[in-house]
């Protein structure tokens, strides 16, 4: 038989006092409920002198906490300004086993790893995939572009009627990644592939604030030539004065790139600023490849040229919703 709950067991005994009140015999009553004759005793008794709130169940109390709730912020402070590395991890993630250690050695309290991770979830923090940056990055730089440059840049568009335009390229494989695939229980499956060698698409793509994009591909790699060529469509496909803002990648700066933006006729159209080193997630186009990777997971194509007309069908697409595009770029820290 299930064990009644604390509700189940309050109404039970709220039952049985009302019984007694009408007239029933404290012997018909235990019977009735299960129960024995002193427990209906014992509830009349405690409903007679505490009223309805002497049947309600009480919670258990449990066990005191090991640490003491003023104690936490101090340690979830430390926990943040130190980092695992400051307690003698060499990477900088925190588990449930290395947070309980760290509270050890701070404190000298020992937690084990599931209650660690209960305390965790009361604390507010949660298991998360980080984000990863390249320890070669300038913040001071990159706060400085933000905050200064950035919207320096919005202005001059405005007063110069210049289209700001933020431009990247990815690359699409055959032999994409796999998020999940069916096999038989307990049997993990094993995905074997060349990711090198197999059919890709190097994807270029140009995106506006107002959501307006254009996209080139290629099976080749992107050689300063190919950046020459996709920028002059580009001139074609947009209006007036572009200001493109990229990164910093060697195709930007080769040769072919640098002898074609010398021209004076493109001078007068064209204009470029480059983004801080190592700072994908400021280029708002980065959205889209993300948008676009993650409709891609799972898919599986016969060959590159069912690869090729998906990704057709996908720019296409972004190319007629441009709200939608707007939506995706404010994944950006520049939005």
């Amino acid at each position: 038989m299930m064990k009644p709950t604390g509700a189940a067991k309050e109404y039970r005994r709220v039952l049985a006092v009302q019984w007694a009140d009408e007239g029933v015999k404290q012997s018909v009553i235990a019977e009735r409920l299960g129960v024995t004759q002193g427990c209906v005793s014992q509830w009349v008794k405690r409903a007679h002198q505490g009223g309805k709130e002497a049947l309600k169940t009480k919670p258990f109390p449990g066990h005191p906490p090991k640490l003491p709730d003023a104690a936490v912020p101090l340690i979830l402070k430390a926990l943040e300004e130190l980092g695992p590395e400051g307690f003698g991890y060499e990477d900088q993630r925190w588990t449930t086993q290395r947070i309980a250690d760290a509270i050890a050695t701070l404190t000298k309290i020992q937690y084990s790893q599931s209650h660690m991770s209960k305390l965790l979830r009361r604390w507010g923090w949660s298991w998360q995939k980080p984000k990863r940056r390249d320890i070669r990055r300038d913040e001071t730089a990159i706060t400085h572009w933000q905050q200064q440059i950035w919207p320096a840049l919005k202005e001059q568009a405005k007063e110069q009627n210049e289209t700001l335009v933020f431009i990247d390229e990815s690359s699409f494989h055959l032999c994409s990644h796999h998020a999940k695939t069916f096999a038989p229980v307990g049997q993990t499956p094993v995905v074997k592939g060349k990711r090198g060698q197999t059919p890709r698409f190097m994807v270029t793509g140009a995106v506006s604030p107002e959501g307006r994009t254009y996209f080139s591909w290629t099976t080749e790699h992107v050689t300063g030539e190919a950046v020459v060529e996709f920028l002059k469509k580009l001139l074609r496909y947009w209006p007036g004065k572009l200001r493109v803002i990229w990164d910093n990648a060697p195709m930007h700066r080769s040769k072919a790139v640098k002898s074609w933006l010398s021209m004076p006729e493109v001078q007068q159209r064209l204009s470029l600023e480059a983004l801080p080193p190592y700072t994908p997630e400021l280029n708002p186009a980065e959205a889209l490849w993300s948008w676009l990777k993650r409709q891609r997971a799972n898919l599986a194509f016969k060959d590159g040229l069912a690869l090729r007309q998906w990704l057709e069908q996908k720019t296409k697409w972004l190319k007629r919703q441009r709200s939608f595009v707007t939506k995706l770029m404010k994944a950006s820290p520049i939005y």
